[in-house]
């Protein structure tokens, strides 16, 4: 009998799952669409319990569609949207909703941060002074709601939320970690100590470090009963989207690149150094003594899913009907429309922008509108 592995990623607007064989086969696969809750402009956040929802319902369905004996699976591992966090309690139960990688609210964090040890923290950090980055919602959280960080055990990410689930285990990966700027000194793969104690912040609140592919737990007896996966089967610590993503395509080779368009969009390259360049978001990849920087845009298939839910209403109609995606029907209707769509100009920055200008405040604008244009234009 064969055995498999089970992935789960877990996205900004939905969350999705293969059961592969030990060839790579791609046996069965489900996606979950979620949603974000928009607070007010810049402030993103999602329900933790969301992410374990959808886990256990992709599972579920996978399981159905394969007819896999749970126990054929040898491993589980888990991707998520970067950087984020949630902070839990000492019983595992989140304090507050999870703060995502979108929300720009801790620009008084990073002013101050980037006011008294700039240079320092670029030097350790090898990232940009931005409210981007976990470690400056960690510290918002830290200012603003003190009785959550009071209670908080540990804080974790999206998709180790869900290995938390899983095993009961608090872990982060090191690709994870120097998104956790300025918390994590890039060159020593560790959390810096010197770090928090400037900035006055508990280190007993963040998780180990291992590497993604490291096996961090195994299937407790409570997740199997809610899953249907075996006990006991292994967990690895996983880690972000968007390097799985890389490394589903072959990139292990320094001057490998690639274009990932997702919610957001991103050009990847892997480097074999570690990279201090504050234009860029500069991490450890996945793949041993390579490391991986990339130039990313804050909303791209983002812009998407709003133009769809504010001015698809018709689409999204058409689409319970009949079945037909609404994405698609918008395709046909833009498909008519020239390249350049008429003098239409927009800058999409909906959510801020990261790379290479690091605005939180920037907005987004649609110029160039006549009378002449129409939704399908835009």
């Amino acid at each position: 009998m064969g055995e498999y592995l089970l992935g789960v990623d877990i996205g900004t607007l939905g969350s999705k799952g293969v059961i592969i064989d030990s060839e790579g086969k791609i046996l069965a696969q489900h996606f979950v669409e979620h949603g974000i809750k928009i607070l007010k402009p810049g402030w993103v956040e999602q329900n933790p319990e969301s992410y374990w929802e959808d886990f256990v319902t992709i599972v579920k369905t996978l399981l159905s569609k394969t007819n896999i004996k749970p126990s054929r699976i040898i491993s589980v591992g888990i991707s998520g949207l970067v950087p984020d966090v949630i902070p839990i309690n000492a019983e595992g139960k989140p304090l507050r909703d999870c703060i995502i990688y979108m929300d720009r609210r801790a620009i008084k964090e990073a002013e101050e941060v980037k006011r008294k040890m700039d240079e320092e923290v670029r030097k350790i950090s090898g990232n940009a002074i931005d409210p981007y980055f976990a470690g400056y919602k960690c510290l918002w959280i830290k200012n603003h709601e003190p009785e959550v960080y009071k209670k908080t055990w540990k804080i974790l990410d999206g998709s180790k939320y869900v290995v938390f689930k899983l095993t009961g285990e608090a872990v982060l990966d090191h690709s994870t970690g120097p998104l956790f700027a300025p918390f994590f000194d890039l060159t020593n793969k560790c959390w810096h100590q010197g770090m928090l104690n400037s900035l006055n912040f508990d280190p007993n609140k963040l998780p180990p470090i291992y590497s993604p592919s490291d096996i961090v737990g195994e299937i407790t007896s409570e997740a199997s009963d809610q899953t249907g996966l075996a006990e006991g089967t292994a967990v690895i610590a996983g880690g972000p989207d968007y390097q799985f993503s890389a490394l589903s395509i072959g990139l292990t080779e320094p001057g490998e690149a690639m274009t990932m368009y997702g919610t957001t969009g991103l050009l990847a390259l892997v480097i074999d150094r570690p990279l201090h360049e504050p234009r860029l978001v500069n991490s450890i990849y996945l793949v041993p003594h390579r490391y991986m920087t990339f130039g990313g845009m804050a909303t791209t298939g983002a812009l998407v899913r709003w133009f769809r839910d504010q001015f698809g209403m018709v689409e999204r109609g058409v689409e319970g009907l009949t079945g037909l995606s609404a994405y698609s029907l918008l395709d046909r209707e833009a498909e008519r429309i020239p390249p350049g769509s008429d003098g239409l100009i927009i800058l999409p920055y909906f959510m801020g922008e990261r790379t290479p200008i690091w605005d939180p405040r920037a907005r987004g604008v649609v110029f160039g509108l006549t009378l002449y244009h129409t939704k399908a234009h835009v």
